[in-house]
């Protein structure tokens, strides 16, 4: 059973309400044959203080009528749920049994099933992070682990209540080059250390991902893309089913006072509009970049991998410039790898920015508008420490565009070698 929802509503548990009401809705009929399956749920409940999610919302939803709802599929007989706080050294905060019923009847089974919903939204309330920093992904693990570990017919749900932020641990985004990387890349960084949970026969519900408080500044809609996407990754690679409930959640007072770091996500993001109307005026006033996602090369050469994919990811492009007679752009090659710049790096990185270059001008761009340069490993772009095997390596291998008119475009067409 897979059910997609994409709803925003104004608090976490209203939140949490609708996303297992809807999702488990099959379940709540008198007839369904399903309504005595128990359920394993793990909570993994991010109430720090870079995250809006707090139990101000649980409290106020617990007061507005339905929130009996919340976890009633939850307080069927046999049925067990865990609380994992989302901290920097996540921990089990609750473990909960719904002991076997007693009821004889329908209404007194639906009773039951109420006052343990009653039960477990208290324990999920008093649950409070006790250490600095986050590291959601520990959280996740402790949470798989824990399903993991559950009666092999119970029904496993992770309700992952966080904004996906994270400050420690393996998955730090304070760690050099994951936030510029896609999130495929970051996913197989992971895969390759072993530190995917496993989340085979689960389905997890992610509720506020992207919701912020302070200190931490509001993320945009692309970065807001970006940790959807790495967090839906992360539960695929594990085997499991994600589901994106809530996007965000309006402000409110953290529960805790421990210290978050402050991530600071970049502004620039892989080129990945198809038509050149997608393309902003003032787009390219910040440096944009084409990855291995859209311009793949072969390795050590400045020919495309795949010409035609290559092709059909600088087409819009082309069709902006087409469109704007009066912009250039500067067109600027990298490589991975650290230690000193070679002749060979600056080569190969010129002869990739050239190839986007001759792309242009097939579709018609005139080459007087195209600047290119190749920089190697030596420009501001570039991530140190990522080497040249890793996944996380290959954002070092992209080609940057910017609009060649801004001063860091002047001051590398005028004199490449003051980055050398």
């Amino acid at each position: 059973m897979k059910t997609h929802i994409k709803v925003v509503i104004g608090g976490f548990a209203v939140a949490v309400i609708v996303a297992l009401v809807v999702f488990l809705l099959p379940f709540f009929g008198e007839e369904s044959s399903s309504d005595s399956i128990p359920v394993s749920l793990a909570v993994a409940y991010g109430n720090r203080s870079n995250s809006s999610i707090s139990s101000q919302h649980l409290e106020a939803a617990k007061l507005s009528g339905d929130t009996h709802n919340v976890f009633v599929r939850a307080g069927t007989p046999g049925s067990q749920m865990a609380v994992i706080t989302t901290d920097g050294q996540p921990v089990h905060s609750a473990q909960i049994e719904v002991p076997p019923s007693t009821a004889i009847t329908a209404v007194q089974m639906a009773s039951d099933a109420r006052f343990f919903a009653d039960r477990n939204i208290e324990k999920t309330l008093q649950s409070r992070v006790g250490s600095s920093d986050a590291d959601p992904l520990t959280a996740m693990s402790l949470a798989a682990d824990w399903l993991q570990s559950q009666p092999q017919d119970n029904m496993r749900i992770l309700l992952f209540a966080d904004s996906g932020i994270s400050t420690h641990g393996d998955m730090s985004f304070l760690n050099p080059g994951i936030l510029t990387a896609s999130p495929q890349n970051v996913v197989s960084e992971l895969s390759e250390r072993n530190r995917i949970p496993d989340l085979s026969d689960v389905t997890v519900l992610f509720v506020g991902l992207g919701s912020v408080y302070s200190p931490q500044l509001p993320i945009d809609n692309a970065a807001l893309l970006w940790l959807q996407e790495l967090w839906t990754l992360i539960v695929r690679e594990g085997g499991g089913e994600a589901e994106i409930i809530s996007a965000r959640f309006p402000p409110s007072t953290p529960d805790s006072d421990f210290p978050v770091s402050v991530v600071n996500f970049p502004e620039s993001r892989p080129i990945t509009f198809a038509y050149a109307e997608q393309i902003e005026s003032n787009f390219f006033k910040q440096a944009q970049f084409l990855g291995e996602e859209q311009v793949r090369f072969r390795g050590d050469s400045s020919e495309f991998l795949d010409a035609q994919a290559a092709k059909t990811s600088i087409r819009p492009i082309a069709e902006y410039m087409l469109s704007n007679p009066s912009f250039s752009i500067l067109v600027v090659g990298n490589t991975a790898g650290d230690g000193p710049l070679t002749e060979s790096s600056i080569a190969l990185s010129h002869g990739r920015a050239e190839r986007v270059k001759a792309a242009l001008i097939g579709f018609g761009v005139s080459e007087d508008r195209i600047f290119t340069a190749g920089l190697g490993n030596s420009s501001i772009w570039h991530v140190p420490g990522l080497g040249t095997t890793s996944p996380l390596a290959s954002q070092n291998r992209r080609v940057v565009l910017i609009d060649a008119s801004t001063p860091i475009a002047q001051d590398i067409i005028s004199n490449p070698q003051i980055f050398f």
